[in-house]
């Protein structure tokens, strides 16, 4: 290479390498020395810690021209990189190497602080539909516990009790009384409500009904207002964002149709300009009596739970201590990986896929590299269907949840991971 060209090498804030045509390093910059912790000179590249994102592969001979993948630093933990490639003369090829691990860390954070934002102002708009400071601190008390309820099984007619003192000045007629209890927990039941009533009353409804019946093993509901309608088609209704009123957030029905459907129901809008009809749909919760008490091969063990979600560590806790289990909580991987390493028995582990530090497949990797016996009884949960299934496609983990998730669907997955 010229000097002009180790100059500007050397100039780039991006690691870059330089390999002959038998794919042995010639040339770094001080960029990728400083991010590798150590000279590679010499080196094939292909015995670099540089492998993509999921698959485990080597990027020797990639099958695009860019790529994301994970290298190890000389500390041992990983870095995101995103490495692109361009052929140069003679077979010697060019990396170019890109820390994104700090953005990536920050995109996960907007992320999060997104849910929070969005939780905030959907508290916020519920809790204007009560007057008394006195009521509006119970509600807001209650939205503070978890969403995630150990109790998935709710009595409709109880919950629209609640609502009363949302409704103000218009009249509220339930019909929900004799149904069989739904699938869905309650205070995730309650928040579908009190969404569809608050937004009737957004839209000058007077009158809200909702009634239920018990048919083919479902629970039908359907809220009724006599307001003045939508100012947009049922479909457009539910996408996040969309409305068309000063201020709001337009969450609310978003929020319901994800809560209905994520929960095994469905959600059906009509709308004209004399009011609007929700029909919802849940499945009957199971009828059968919880046991009383945890299956004797599951109570008395301890599982590790690794999610930088305080409150999936928390839901979690408080399901499984209810069964008698034990459970040891960290909010990052790291840490988690520490603690084993002073010697404490665990008998399952939950861990996160997407984590900042150290992400739940590598952190998954390197529990069963130090600890084999545990890599069976390895499970990842993440808030993202396709994160999940990539985390789970390969010689890692091969049970997983996606969150939300209800408890019985964690006592399903506890019961595999401990057979």
């Amino acid at each position: 290479m010229t000097e002009l060209d180790d100059a500007l090498l050397d100039a780039m804030s991006d690691g870059a390498i330089v390999t002959d045509a038998r794919g042995r390093i010639v040339r770094t910059n001080a960029a990728m020395v400083a991010l590798l912790g150590a000279p590679a000179l010499g080196r094939a590249v292909a015995s670099l810690p540089l492998r993509a994102e999921w698959s485990g592969d080597p990027l020797l001979e990639p099958p695009t021209d860019a790529v994301d993948g994970r290298l190890q630093v000389a500390d041992g933990t990983h870095r995101l990189v995103h490495v692109r490639f361009r052929a140069l003369s003679g077979g010697r090829r060019l990396y170019v190497v890109e820390d994104r691990t700090e953005l990536r860390k920050l995109r996960h954070r907007l992320s999060y602080a997104d849910r929070l934002a969005n939780a905030g102002a959907l508290a916020a708009g519920w809790l204007k539909g009560f007057g008394d400071p006195e009521v509006r601190l119970q509600r807001a008390a209650s939205l503070l516990a978890d969403p995630w309820s150990a109790d998935d099984a709710t009595d409709l007619a109880q919950v629209a009790r609640g609502l009363d003192q949302a409704s103000g000045s218009a009249e509220l007629v339930f019909a929900l009384d004799g149904l069989p209890r739904i699938a869905l927990g309650p205070s995730l039941a309650r928040q579908v409500l009190a969404n569809l009533v608050d937004n009737a009353l957004r839209h000058r409804g007077r009158r809200i009904r909702i009634e239920g019946e018990h048919a083919d093993g479902r629970v039908v509901v359907i809220v009724v207002d006599d307001g003045e309608g939508l100012a947009m088609t049922p479909e457009t209704a539910t996408l996040p964002y969309t409305t068309t009123r000063d201020g709001a957030q337009g969450l609310g029905l978003t929020v319901v149709r994800d809560i209905v459907e994520g929960g095994g129901g469905s959600l059906d809008l009509t709308a004209d300009p004399h009011g609007t009809s929700v029909t919802l749909t849940f499945p009957v919760a199971r009828t059968q009596p919880e046991p009383a008490g945890p299956p004797a091969t599951e109570a008395g063990r301890r599982v590790l739970v690794i999610d930088d979600e305080p409150a999936v560590l928390r839901m979690i806790g408080r399901t499984l201590r209810r069964d008698g289990i034990e459970t040891v909580g960290f909010g990052d991987g790291l840490a988690a990986l520490e603690h084993l390493g002073r010697g404490d028995r665990f008998d399952a582990i939950l861990c996160d896929v997407e984590m900042p530090t150290i992400d739940g497949r590598e952190l998954a990797r390197r529990i069963a590299s130090d600890h084999p016996s545990l890599a069976p009884r390895i499970a990842m949960i993440s808030g993202s269907d396709a994160t999940l299934s990539a985390a789970l496609d390969g010689d890692g983990p091969r049970h997983g949840l996606t969150k939300p998730f209800r408890a019985d669907a964690l006592r399903e997955l506890l019961a595999r991971l401990l057979e």
